[in-house]
């Protein structure tokens, strides 16, 4: 599918958590969704259940910046903000509002094939994540995995070490090399994000797909909407069965 321009120019300029969850909402059959709500996080979780497990989608509604007030140019499949200076602190946005649209895509599409979670305030450290931890833990049994729309990029399966002095994997082995050969993607390394601290807290494997932003936490940042097409396809088609039959703990 093309990407309508309007629609993701619409989705960056958004300023709150609230405003996000509201965009990402819209036209979803959320009479099929129990949503668990608080200040920073919103989970939706499907009621009809047909698989094993089910993997969690994460993205978060937050940016580095205020987003974007300057308008927004279009150039064939790149985005990016017409801020000639370079402003500081006028970002695009598309860290992470690019993987939200990937979630909406999906959800639209099925709701029941992932359990989608949306949380505030990843860029200082992961605070909404960490505020849904009770509530995650009430469902955690019947999760495969986490994989975040949150990376740069474009073929990145960004992978993770724990917090603490031991340093070790969230992520099995199996559970790469599985994904590595359904989807094409490259293990890169990656620094702490909403996945890794939830994977850190419950023991399940954790990846982060590439989602075609670029220069993020800057004022150069631009988009690929190529990209986000590319891993949209990805999630869509390309991931693994055993993603909706097995757990991969780390």
């Amino acid at each position: 599918m093309s990407i309508d321009p309007q629609q993701l120019i619409t989705l960056y300029k958004l300023r709150t958590h609230a405003e996000v969850c509201r965009w990402f909402e819209e036209g979803l059959e959320l009479e099929k969704l129990h949503v668990i709500a608080g200040e920073k996080y919103h989970i939706y979780i499907p009621k009809s259940i047909k698989q094993s497990y089910l993997p969690m989608l994460c993205a978060h509604s937050d940016t580095f910046a205020p987003t974007v007030t300057h308008p927004i140019s279009v150039n064939g499949k790149i985005f990016a903000s017409d801020n000639p200076e370079h402003i500081r602190g006028d970002v695009l946005g598309a860290d992470d509002r690019n993987g939200i649209w990937i979630q909406h895509q999906l959800a639209l599409e099925n709701t029941g094939k992932f359990v989608f979670a949306i949380f505030d305030e990843e860029e200082c450290g992961s605070k909404g994540a960490q505020e849904a931890f009770s509530v995650i833990e009430q469902f955690t049994g019947g999760l495969s995995c986490l994989l975040g729309v949150d990376r740069r990029g474009n073929n990145d399966l960004a992978c993770y070490m724990t917090s603490n002095h031991h340093r070790r994997q969230l992520n099995s082995p199996a559970f790469i090399n599985l994904l590595q050969s359904s989807t094409g993607y490259l293990p890169a390394v990656g620094f702490a994000t909403d996945v890794s601290r939830i994977a850190e807290r419950f023991g399940i494997s954790c990846v982060n797909f590439s989602v075609g932003f670029y220069n993020e936490h800057h004022s150069t940042e631009f988009t690929d909407l190529g990209d986000i097409e590319r891993t949209l396809n990805i999630l869509r088609s390309s991931l693994p069965d055993r993603l909706w039959t097995e757990r991969f703990p780390c």
